[in-house]
């Protein structure tokens, strides 16, 4: 068996790009399959319809969408050995404002193990204004967000690559039970980081 880091690759609002991990346990040689699957499986949580009701783009504007999807099997020390892509075109559909860049959106992976080790997160961009109630996300977009998550995963299930938390340091692997999204919006500071900033300065008299 051999593990896969998918990645996938988007633009935000501000120029920047966003990225998010899964990683699934398979027989080597099959990058380029893997890849097709996770292609498959984030179209079906940006703009799918079957499943529980819930699509991405609808929280998101023209600005914000996934461009690409890169499957690396990876060999010894963790190395990349292997690596295909798909493109993606996926946009969002919604014409509100959105959030500021660091607002993001947490989808929290869950597996059988009890402790830290085995929870992961995969993180979303900010949605639009319309998403907050009381400076929190609204209860029906979580929902939607983690249906739309869910039918991603299940997705990939159904392909025969199902997700799991890798752990670096053993080698180890555990599948992803369940999921869920908090109304609480997550600041990632690599995104502070990473942002370029338009200064207004002023001479002090």
């Amino acid at each position: 068996m051999s593990i896969y880091r998918i990645t996938f690759t988007g633009h935000m609002q501000t120029g920047e790009t966003w990225e998010t991990t899964w990683h699934v346990d398979v027989a080597g040689g099959q990058a380029l399959d893997v890849a097709n699957a996770a292609a498959d499986a984030i179209t079906a949580a940006w703009s799918g319809t079957t499943g529980p009701a819930g699509r991405l783009d609808a929280y998101y504007t023209a600005d914000i969408g996934v461009d690409n999807v890169a499957a690396v099997e990876l060999g010894s020390g963790n190395h990349g050995v292997d690596k295909k892509e798909a493109s993606l075109a996926l946009v969002g559909t919604s014409t509100d404002e959105l959030l500021p860049p660091n607002c993001a959106v947490a989808t929290s992976l869950r597996t059988n193990l009890p402790t830290k080790a085995g929870r992961g997160r995969n993180f979303l961009p900010s949605p639009v204004v319309t998403t907050v109630v009381n400076q929190l996300l609204a209860t029906a977009v979580q929902t939607a967000i983690k249906n739309a998550w869910l039918r991603a995963l299940t997705s990939m299930s159904d392909a025969g690559f199902p997700v799991g938390i890798f752990h670096r340091n053993t080698g180890g692997w555990d599948q992803v039970i369940g999921l869920d999204v908090g109304d609480v919006f997550d600041v990632q500071n690599r995104r502070r980081n990473q942002q370029e900033e338009i200064r207004v300065f002023s001479s002090v008299p």
